[in-house]
């Protein structure tokens, strides 16, 4: 015989790139997480140096992209959540592709929340979003517009 079960922790992975349908995914997990007690909210910013195409990549000596993607990130929230952060919110800034980063930490998620820029339909490009939706382990849910 077993005791009963822990209550199951809420945990919402939401990736934030800056852009209006990703503080609008922030807002929304905001208010999912506010009707379940405990909720935990992940805020995820991925950022990585893209290969250059034959060109050499001009990057200045003082740039850090890993604090800018931090500024980004904190700013990202502020905007859409104000002062009204949940509890249970963190910051994670990561370095890697969009999705790869997104997928990881969505490994263990009740649900994964993305925005959509509108870019699908380029052939052989998919966005982050599509494949998040595809791939993802746990609930996703993608937003599009404002």
């Amino acid at each position: 015989m077993t005791d009963a079960a822990a209550p199951m922790t809420f945990r919402i992975v939401v990736g934030v790139d800056g852009s209006a349908p990703s503080k609008v995914a922030l807002r929304w997990a905001a208010c999912l997480a506010a009707s379940w007690p405990g909720a935990e909210i992940e805020a995820v910013s991925a950022w990585h140096l893209p290969s250059s195409y034959g060109w050499p990549a001009l990057v200045p000596d003082n740039w850090n992209p890993r604090e800018e993607a931090e500024r980004n990130l904190r700013a990202a929230v502020a905007e859409a959540l104000g002062d009204d952060r949940p509890p249970g919110l963190v910051l994670t800034v990561e370095e890697g592709l969009p999705t790869r980063v997104l997928l990881r930490h969505g490994q263990h998620a009740s649900m994964l929340i993305v925005g959509s820029r509108g870019h699908a339909g380029v052939p052989a490009l998919a966005s982050t979003c599509e494949r998040v939706a595809h791939l993802a382990p746990c609930s996703v849910l993608v937003m599009r517009g404002q």
